[in-house]
């Protein structure tokens, strides 16, 4: 058993499951509570190496379907994986733009901050009469296309401009979640794993380095042992951070909570006060208990 303590991680001794992409840390020395006490966790420190791409296998494609007067082609962009500042990117893209049904031309304006296609009609076509973004594109969050928009008419060329502005920041935020449900909430108001949250504070090649003196997140009171936890860094859209073969180190700070004692009157026996971790006879709550003080608490 540990009393109050930090406790010092580093994912290179973590064990790694693929299936789940949490890292395993298995603590020789258990954390047990105390009698009629909860687990607490609070995460203190986080560094780690901004060492991920911006192009990796989750946003590596962009599909776009052309249709002209005679035939209709499927353009299929697979962008090498690294990193990638707004005109390295738009040359990138141009190495794939040449078709059998027309050519593509991509460009970036830098007033609005979109990026641009130009379909231009060759060999059977002498139009083009729709541009569309595939659904099937996973880069469309960095470079402002919105899934499934499309541009009609009937031309020699015909262009498409993205509805939004680029985002060349693969995430503003790290996300430290375990496999246990916490009491914090995600961004949709559901209880959710998440431990902490830092923001993207350095730039490529940097260390992101997260501090934080408060956090303290009461674990389930029926969690009595733990001899390992799971932990995950992940981005805005809750995918794991590849940090390409380097390692990041965490702080917990592990206290306990009492579990404090929640009292009410019972319906049967009015003047009897009753302890909540004792069960009435036949193992059954009363019902509508009332409270003592106008509030109870329970962990």
């Amino acid at each position: 058993m540990i009393s109050n303590s930090y406790i010092y991680l580093n994912s290179s001794v973590a064990t790694y499951d693929e299936d789940t992409n949490y890292y395993r840390f298995n603590l020789i020395n258990a954390i047990v509570p105390p009698q009629n006490h909860v687990v607490a966790i609070q995460c203190t420190e986080i560094e780690m190496p901004i060492s991920y791409y911006l192009i990796d296998t989750t946003n590596d494609k962009l599909v776009i379907d052309i249709e002209g007067d005679s035939y209709n082609e499927t353009f299929t962009i697979n962008i090498t994986h690294q990193n990638y500042n707004i005109n390295e990117l738009i040359s990138e893209l141009n190495l794939s733009g040449s078709g059998g049904s027309c050519d593509l031309l991509f460009s970036f304006d830098k007033q609005k901050q979109k990026i641009s296609i130009l379909a231009t009609a060759k060999n059977l076509n002498t139009s083009v009469t729709k541009i569309k973004i595939n659904t099937l594109t996973t880069i469309n969050k960095l470079v402002g296309f919105e899934l499934g928009h499309e541009v009609t008419g009937s031309a020699a060329t015909l262009s498409l401009q993205g509805k939004h502005f680029i985002n060349l920041h693969r995430t503003h935020n790290i996300f430290l979640k375990t496999d246990m449900i916490l009491s914090n909430l995600d961004k949709y108001g559901r209880k959710s794993n998440i431990i902490a949250k830092s923001q993207v504070n350095a730039g490529l090649s940097d260390i992101l380095v997260y501090q934080s003196d408060s956090g303290r997140i009461l674990l389930d009171k029926k969690v009595t042992y733990m001899d390992h936890i799971n932990l995950r860094l992940a981005n805005d859209d809750d995918l794991n951070v590849d940090l390409n073969g380097l390692y990041f180190n965490i702080t917990l700070y592990v206290s306990f909570q009492e579990l404090k004692e929640r009292k009410f009157i019972s319906e049967d026996e009015p003047e009897f006060i009753t302890n909540p971790f004792i069960s009435f006879t036949g193992g059954e709550s009363p019902p509508n208990p009332l409270f003592l003080g106008g509030r109870g608490e329970e962990f």
